[in-house]
């Protein structure tokens, strides 16, 4: 499975964010143990109004294991995201079988 998480967040903290995703929040998910592979990507598509689109892909190996981060996991590591940035970000999830990968 493929959990992405499509951000924009405000230019004024793009920075800090790119930072913090790196230095913290993706550490943090990938040591749920529920995701085998991440890849953070800049979306130049995303940009609205003053904010930078960025796109996180999530790969899980089994339905089983996006299922435990979700149940166990995703609350809390998103409540520490939006404490940290507030509403200087939208985002928007989605959930793709993958059919194959090469």
């Amino acid at each position: 499975m493929l959990y992405v998480v499509i951000l924009a967040i405000d230019g004024s903290r793009a920075t800090d964010w790119v930072k913090w995703m790196i230095d913290v929040h993706i550490p943090e998910s990938m040591a749920t143990g529920c995701f085998v592979k991440a890849t953070m990507v800049r979306d130049a598509d995303g940009d609205r109004a003053g904010r930078v689109g960025y796109r996180c892909y999530y790969r899980s190996a089994t339905d089983a294991d996006l299922a435990r981060y979700h149940n166990e996991f995703a609350k809390d590591l998103q409540a520490k995201h939006t404490g940290r940035y507030g509403n200087s970000f939208t985002a928007r999830r989605e959930v793709l079988p993958v059919v194959t990968q090469f």
